[in-house]
């Protein structure tokens, strides 16, 4: 009787023990993907520009920003298209002369 209640008890404590074990080695699926840095992510919500899509066919580039067709070298919105990517623009603001990095894809999380 004796060893059979220290049976049980042996896996209730297992039992216990083991999801506060799995916690440190699965990672959560909802994560976000690494490689995107996290100001890369924001400028979509930052600048208020959304990029939809990138065609790429060699003499004219061009990218699909907040609705509207913009060709490289063009001025789009306020900023110059000065680079078309499979997966990203760089946009020149010409009176900062910041360039901005605007992704087509937004792997961060919606707060």
């Amino acid at each position: 009787m004796v060893k059979s209640l220290l049976k049980i008890l042996l896996y209730v404590g297992v039992l216990v023990c083991l999801p506060a074990q799995a916690n440190n080695y699965l990672r959560d699926p909802t994560t976000p993907l690494m490689g995107m840095q996290e100001d890369e992510a924001s400028n979509s919500d930052r600048f208020g520009l959304s990029l939809q899509a990138v065609i790429i066919d060699g003499k004219n580039n061009r990218a699909i920003i907040n609705g509207k067709t913009c060709y490289q070298g063009e001025k789009c919105g306020g900023y110059i298209l000065t680079s078309v990517n499979r997966l990203s623009v760089l946009l020149l603001n010409e009176e900062t002369q910041q360039i901005i990095n605007l992704p087509l894809y937004s792997f961060g999380m919606k707060k």
